[in-house]
C-alpha cells in the first residue's frame, strides 16, 4: 500500500440530475472506490460497463465539469484534494469537436501554457491511425463508444 494519497477516490458519491423534478434521474448511488498511487509502477485504469451505467458521470465528476459537478452527496478527491472544478492536474478528451463544445475541448486548459485555445477548430481528424489497425468504419452501435 502506498503512503501517497490515492490518485482518485470516491467517498459515498451519489449524483442525481434534476432533483425534485419529474425528470429526476439518479446516475450514481453511494459509489465508493479508490485508485492508489503505486510509485514506479505503470498502470492503465479502465471504467467498463454497459451504456447508461454512469461511466461518463464518474469521469465528469473527476474532472469537475460544471454541468455535473458537484456530486449530490459524497466527495470526489484527486490526489487527496477535494475536486472543486476543472484543473490542470487532470485532462479529459471527449468526442465533441472543440468548436462545438469549447468547455470540453482538449486544448481548453492549455491557453495559459501558450497554446492557442482555438487551435484545431476547422481541422479534420487524421484517419491514418484507424487505417493502420484496419478500421474503415465502425458499426453505428459502437461509434459513440469508440469516440470516447
Amino acid at each position: 500500500m502506498s503512503t501517497l494519497p490515492p490518485v482518485i477516490e470516491f467517498k459515498g458519491v451519489t449524483k442525481t440530475f434534476n432533483p425534485g423534478a419529474p425528470a429526476q434521474y439518479t446516475a450514481l448511488k453511494d459509489i465508493n472506490f479508490r485508485i492508489d498511487d503505486v510509485p514506479n509502477y505503470g498502470e492503465f485504469i479502465a471504467i467498463v460497463g454497459p451504456s447508461g451505467c454512469g461511466k461518463s458521470t464518474i469521469l465528469n465528476l473527476i474532472h469537475g465539469f460544471s454541468d455535473v459537478y458537484p456530486p449530490t452527496t459524497g466527495e470526489v478527491l484527486v490526489r487527496g484534494r477535494k475536486v472543486a472544478g476543472p484543473g490542470r492536474d487532470r485532462g479529459m478528451i471527449w468526442p465533441e469537436h472543440p468548436c462545438e463544445n469549447p468547455e470540453r475541448a482538449p486544448g481548453k486548459g492549455l491557453g495559459a501554457g501558450g497554446v492557442p485555445r482555438r487551435e484545431g477548430c476547422g481541422r479534420q481528424l487524421d484517419a491514418r491511425p484507424f487505417a493502420v489497425v484496419g478500421i474503415r468504419r465502425a458499426p453505428p452501435q459502437a461509434q459513440g463508444a469508440l469516440a470516447e
